[in-house]
């Protein structure tokens, strides 16, 4: 068991103050549950060592198919200060790192955050930061409530719903952490297996 706080940095851009909803509900969830979590605004002043954390969740919005220009700019940071990649880019043991993103859809969907998010994901993962996953949240704005792939997405979006969701995953994710990263609340580690595996379902 380890006697050391177990840490994270939750960084985010907003504009509109939809990703900014989602960066709150992962903070509140971490610091109610006993993790040391940082709440900090990507700007041109920000330069923090994503691997001075156990835990790192890094979110912006997603204009014209990509992340804003600020976004761009930190993510080119965190490539230079951390150096260049070694060769199959070997984790740094006892991180990992959850992107994420609001986004509209009316185009594309599901399908339109995905080129982003895993552009986020290369970019951490070739300085050595194991990515868990990355969560796309849906973000409404008055542009939004015409017909599209995805439906009528509300101006009010992410709602009490969606944060609801990401509350629920950064759970998730503490239970599948606990066993590679010592400092996370014992709470978290399950000491007993299922009894029974579950079933498949039958083809």
């Amino acid at each position: 068991m380890s006697n050391k706080s177990c840490t994270a940095q939750v960084l985010w851009w907003s504009k509109s103050g939809n990703t900014r909803k989602v960066a709150d509900a992962i903070h509140k969830t971490l610091t109610e549950n006993e993790i040391d979590s940082k709440l900090l605004e990507i700007n041109s002043e920000l330069s923090t060592d994503i691997f001075s954390t156990d835990l790192l969740f890094i979110g912006a919005p997603i204009w014209a198919n990509f992340f804003p220009k600020p976004v761009q700019n930190y993510l080119k940071k965190v490539l230079k200060e951390c150096g260049s990649a070694w060769p199959a880019a070997p984790e740094k043991p006892g991180h990992v790192a959850i992107a994420f993103c609001t986004y509209g859809g009316s185009h594309t969907g599901t399908h339109e955050p995905v080129p982003s998010l895993q552009y986020m994901d290369q970019i951490l993962e070739h300085v050595g930061m194991r990515v868990s996953d990355h969560w796309a949240v849906v973000g409404g704005s008055p542009m939004d409530t015409v017909p599209g792939r995805i439906g009528n997405i509300a101006a009010d979006r992410p709602d009490d719903r969606d944060l609801g969701d990401v509350e629920n995953k950064v759970i998730g994710h503490l239970k599948r952490f606990a066993h590679i990263i010592p400092s996370i609340p014992r709470k978290f580690v399950d000491t007993e297996p299922p009894k029974t595996p579950p079933k498949m379902p039958e083809m």
